[in-house]
């Protein structure tokens, strides 16, 4: 927004055949809670590969790189946490919710 952007760059496996260890929950949640205290100033965009490869070099200018990436609706709607949306996604979707639900619990205790 306003022309600044910065990374948050956390690595992820993730995906339907994986299993998330404990590092890459915390993270996870870590991610949401960046996202909440950060809202009204994220944008969640999606890149092409070389885009990604790109930006994260920090070779390129990064407002041409940034203006052509997608916003990304399952990502603001996993950082909502919007379960009404597991079916639209897929399971995995509802997974990482109740990862960060659940992390976000025992972050409270």
């Amino acid at each position: 927004q306003n022309n600044e952007f910065d990374l948050y760059q956390t690595d992820f496996c993730i995906g339907s055949k994986f299993i998330m260890e404990a590092r890459e929950c915390s993270d996870l949640c870590d991610l949401y809670e960046f996202y909440q205290k950060f809202k009204c100033n994220i944008s969640c965009l999606e890149f092409n590969e070389d885009d990604y490869r790109k930006l994260l070099s920090r070779n390129y200018y990064p407002k041409n790189i940034l203006d052509r990436g997608k916003i990304s609706y399952m990502l603001f709607d996993l950082l909502d946490l919007r379960e009404d949306n597991k079916e639209i996604y897929g399971g995995f979707f509802g997974e990482c919710i109740n990862i960060i639900k659940s992390t976000l619990k025992d972050r409270e205790e």
